[in-house]
């Protein structure tokens, strides 16, 4: 490991350690309980995901495919089993789905700036 992903994994564990010990005196009846609960689900999802990474990068290492081939396929699958597991674990909703569907399609008008017109 790099030192980046050693610093990054560091400053992450902080922020989450001080998140958790924070919030609930800032924020009146949080429960950490809860939060770790709603976050089982994802993290579950995340562990499938790590877990087909690695079976795919294993198993595609001896195939006749190139690198950048076996990591797009590799990349593609774990997105798939990520998002079936965030689906089986209704951590994601199909209201969730269709809530972010109508907001991708919303084309809003954006506003051209005014030609500014002296005056006469």
């Amino acid at each position: 490991m790099t030192g980046a992903g050693i610093g990054s994994i560091v400053s992450i564990t902080l922020l989450v350690t001080g998140g958790f010990l924070y919030v609930p005196r800032v924020i009146s009846g949080y429960r950490l309980r809860r939060v770790l609960w709603l976050a089982l689900p994802i993290v579950v999802s995340g562990l499938a995901m790590r877990l087909a990474a690695h079976g795919l990068r294993v198993g595609l290492a001896s195939a006749a495919l190139s690198s950048r081939v076996a990591l797009l396929v590799i990349v593609a699958a774990s997105a798939a089993v990520y998002a079936a597991g965030l689906f089986l674990t209704r951590a994601v909703r199909p209201d969730d789905v269709r809530a972010l569907a109508r907001l991708l399609r919303r084309n809003p008008r954006v506003a051209e700036p005014e030609e500014s017109v002296p005056p006469a």
